[in-house]
């Protein structure tokens, strides 16, 4: 299983809220209050900067000279060997029926065997009898087997062994030899005898049989060849939490590399691909694989051919997918080697030859949220509140992003009961004002929110274990022409401060 992990625009969110909840207080934000006494709970200004390092540990993350972002990961899927791909008849054999024979190589069972065969392994077994009365000397030739360019040629002795028939048996390495089935296979053979007369072996015809054959090239037009791929997944980490709400990501891509030596047309089709997600279940890839696509290949051996298939929004449903929170992808391919249509091309494969598969995503941050939540829970070691008649929060925000925010906090007791609310509705931080044709938020958003809470809140938080904040994100839609970007210059500064009335 191959575990992809990869952070989008939802777990850059995520890491632009878990931010705000660690910073450590550091500047009072009550500067225009009155009161007996207050305080600064948090002042930060949080930029894409300040995390660059940790998304550069999961992915890559280029930006480009108008410093929008575009997350990219790249994962290695799987490599498939030659041998998987296509494999040789492992051995046949013929008689010799007469003293040079053309034997039609579809009569043998060989109708699939390559026109040219460079054998990495491979005997050939020899099996003569004689019924001479004396020693017979023989030359064997076979004109497609070659060693060097030169054809083979083998001379032994059928030795007379008191009574005839005589037998000879022997088996010769094949390893390095060429078989040249272009055209029909041709042996022969002469036999003399001890007078140098030439004999013809009948009864018992002499036997060939190649076996144990397996190649380190082979080359020609082919038969379709069927293979097996893996049925396997992968894992997309986009989501390490389940979330509520949605996001629409305007144009992700998915993208197939494969980096191939095997010199013949490939295509590779989808049996099944789906996508488990978080929000719509178990989704159906439909893309250029459920046809199948066929990878260009190299026309020298030795060489690699990288060639790419990306699932994109024009001729997928990848943003469907994407936007439904994913979790794994599975597959299930199918190879075809020489394809219907693609007989006709001469091809070659060494036993050295791959085909490797590499996957591309490239998610580019911008869309639209909607109604995205995400909770950030706290807990309190000591709430001071035991002295207060009255408290007042106060909450100042600049913000750059184009995602207004909408704020609530819950107090709650050590078992997670909710005692009460900050705000009676949920707070909004405004967002920056509409973005311009390039996709970049204009001017920051301001904003400005006090809650008070009066002496009955109080009572009901006095005992108050924890704090859950939940923060709900939208992307304004006052510019539907252009999609919401993010860029790495934004920024948000929060002010956090406390008012405290106490008792008298």
């Amino acid at each position: 299983m191959n575990r992809i992990r990869l952070l989008s625009i939802t777990v850059f969110i995520v890491l632009l809220l878990f931010s705000f909840s660690c910073i450590k207080i550091n500047e009072v934000a009550t500067d225009d209050w009155n009161a007996a006494f207050a305080l600064p709970l948090l002042h930060t200004t949080v930029n894409m900067e300040d995390f660059l390092d940790s998304l550069q540990q999961e992915g890559q993350v280029d930006i480009d000279e108008d410093q929008f972002i575009t997350l990219n990961y790249t994962d290695f899927i799987f490599s498939e060997s030659a041998s998987n791909i296509f494999s040789l008849q492992p051995s046949f054999g013929f008689p010799i029926l007469d003293t040079a024979i053309t034997v039609d190589i579809d009569d043998i069972g060989l109708n699939d065997f390559p026109d040219f065969t460079r054998l990495k392994t491979g005997q050939l077994q020899i099996d003569f009898s004689s019924n001479e009365i004396a020693d017979l000397d023989v030359e064997l030739q076979i004109l497609n087997l070659q060693l060097d360019g030169e054809p083979f040629i083998y001379q032994f002795t059928i030795p007379f062994d008191g009574a005839p028939p005589s037998n000879f048996q022997t088996t010769i390495d094949l390893a390095g030899y060429a078989l040249d089935f272009s055209s029909d296979l041709e042996v022969r053979y002469i036999a003399f005898n001890g007078l140098g007369e030439r004999v013809w072996l009948i009864g018992d015809f002499p036997n060939l049989n190649f076996i144990n054959l397996d190649y380190s090239y082979v080359e020609g037009s082919f038969q379709p060849i069927n293979f097996d791929l893996p049925l396997d997944s992968f894992e997309l980490n986009f989501f390490e939490t389940d979330f509520e709400g949605m996001i629409d990501l305007a144009d992700p891509q998915l993208s197939f590399r494969f980096r191939n030596s095997v010199g013949i047309p490939l295509m590779v089709r989808a049996q099944e691909l789906k996508a488990e997600t978080q929000q719509a279940g178990r989704i159906d890839f439909m893309s250029p694989l459920d046809n199948g696509y066929t990878i260009q290949f190299p026309s020298v051996a030795g060489l690699n051919v990288v060639d790419t298939l990306t699932f994109n929004v024009d001729n997928s449903n990848i943003d469907e997918v994407v936007n439904a929170f994913p979790n794994k992808v599975i597959y299930d391919l199918e190879g075809i080697g020489f394809p219907s249509g693609t007989q006709n091309i001469r091809g070659f494969i060494s036993d050295t030859s791959s085909f490797d598969v590499e996957l591309d995503i490239e998610l580019p941050l911008e869309g639209s949220v909607s109604q995205f939540s995400y909770e950030i829970l706290t807990e309190v070691e000591e709430n001071d509140l035991d002295i207060a008649k009255e408290v007042e929060f106060k909450l100042l925000s600049v913000n750059d992003f184009p995602l207004e925010a909408g704020v609530q906090v819950f107090f709650e007791d050590a078992d997670g009961k909710v005692l009460d609310k900050l705000f009676p509705n949920m707070g909004t931080i405004p967002a920056a004002s509409r973005v311009n044709l390039a996709g970049r938020a204009v001017t920051p958003g301001e904003g400005e929110l006090f809650a008070p809470l009066n002496e009955n809140k109080l009572d009901n938080i006095r005992d108050m274990q924890q704090i859950r904040v939940v923060i709900t994100l939208n992307t304004r839609n006052d510019n539907t022409l252009v999609e919401t970007k993010i860029f790495s210059d934004y920024e948000l500064e929060l002010k956090l401060g406390m008012r405290i009335t106490p008792e008298n």
